[in-house]
């Protein structure tokens, strides 16, 4: 029997922010973006080793960047730095692949929100083509990222 870690941050990164969802027994307790964690990989890793350090996580969660992934260099380069606070720190960490299970990221958010309504005024409105993609959504790419990681884990709650 494996049992879920109570205890989960999950780090979600791009090239311009990096968004975190701390749970607690697999619900989401606290979120949020930093728009400076994404300006050097030392910043990522000092960002992420404050927010372990504030959130005392049982399990660090990042994404693994699949080598067809559309996510440049930079993005691979702050999430390597991310597992690596999560290492220096001694915390468990794991890199899941990001499974895009819905037609995009808005359909996405819509449906975490309606399973965490605590999340809905979260959710981030639909881009114009010409707009850039809303900050918010890396949140929930996030949030996605962690359930995504349990469940693939097959843990239970027994």
């Amino acid at each position: 029997m494996t049992l879920r870690p109570r205890y989960v941050l999950s780090i979600a990164a791009c090239a311009s922010k990096v968004g975190y969802v701390f749970l607690i027994d697999g619900t989401p307790y606290d979120w949020g973006i930093s728009l400076q964690a994404n300006v050097s990989t030392t910043a990522a890793q000092e960002f992420t080793t404050e927010w372990i350090a504030y959130y005392q996580p049982e399990l660090v969660i990042t994404e693994r960047i699949a080598t067809n992934s559309n996510k440049g260099e930079r993005s691979r380069e702050l999430n390597n730095a991310i597992w690596k606070a999560a290492q220096i720190a001694d915390v468990e960490w794991a890199c899941a692949d990001r499974i895009q299970s819905y037609a995009n990221k808005y359909d996405e958010a819509d449906a975490l929100a309606a399973r965490f309504p605590e999340m809905k005024p979260w959710v981030p409105k639909r881009r114009r083509l010409w707009d850039e993609e809303p900050r918010r959504t890396i949140i929930f790419e996030a949030l996605s990222l962690a359930l995504q990681a349990l469940q693939r884990d097959g843990v239970s709650e027994d």
